[in-house]
């Protein structure tokens, strides 16, 4: 077994023994149901829907991560208003400049989406909904990386890059996506859109030539910036 799996199977024998308290419903998940609009079938709630998403977790070489959170099929999720939750982000040079980071709610980054991502075309003024805005859905998780390398003499304390990727089972061709996706960590915010297949979720910074170069999260000495989707 490699590093990862071994990791995956201690925390799950732990948590298989909890009966009682908070942990009793967590397990460690490598495929993450992020799914928008679900449908029925005679009555029931059906694992099919017209906004169907899986979410993995990669390490640049491949190797499947995983994150620890509730069950798939009856998680407990968090609804908060989007004037409630607050994202690192940037308004000036088309959202792309990291010396004005500074935290905006949620609501005002969809109200003013040409302002953070016209350095990816976005020439809308606004997606915002009244209605939807005021019931965002929050999923807490947490992951575990294996540290490649150690921090002896200050170094690095690992060499990993990942990057989470999402597979929409709606989107059929990529100039008609289902979703905008919006990749947030404390480095700022990237936009992008789903598409056909399985689509990885990068960082985005403006190169010398003013093309946008992708790039992965990762870890540092102190803590791990993984972005949160939406």
């Amino acid at each position: 077994m490699t590093l990862v799996q071994d990791t995956l199977s201690h925390i799950n024998s732990i948590l298989n023994e909890s009966t009682e308290g908070p942990y009793k419903n967590y397990s460690c998940k490598t495929v993450s149901w992020d799914d928008v609009q679900r449908g029925t079938v005679d009555g029931e709630l059906s694992c099919w829907g017209s906004n169907i998403t899986d979410t993995r977790l990669y390490a640049k070489d491949g190797q499947q991560l995983f994150t620890v959170r509730g069950d798939n099929w009856n998680e407990r999720l968090g609804k908060v208003s989007s004037d409630d939750l607050a994202l690192i982000a940037s308004d000036e040079d088309g959202g792309m400049r990291s010396t004005s980071l500074r935290p905006f709610t949620l609501r005002s980054v969809l109200s003013n989406i040409s302002r953070f991502g016209k350095y990816a075309n976005i020439d809308v003024d606004s997606i915002a909904d009244e209605k939807l805005d005021n019931r965002v859905s929050v999923r807490f998780q947490t992951t575990f990386l294996p540290f490649i390398g150690d921090n002896e003499g200050g170094g690095d304390m690992a060499s990993l890059e990942f990057a989470p990727e999402a597979y929409n089972y709606n989107t059929m061709n990529d100039e008609d996506p289902r979703n905008i996706v919006i990749l947030c960590t404390t480095q700022g915010i990237a936009i992008q859109q789903d598409g056909e297949g399985a689509k990885k979720l990068y960082h985005h910074a403006k190169r010398g030539d003013g093309k946008v170069k992708r790039f992965g999260s990762k870890p540092d000495r102190l803590r791990t910036r993984l972005g949160v989707l939406k």
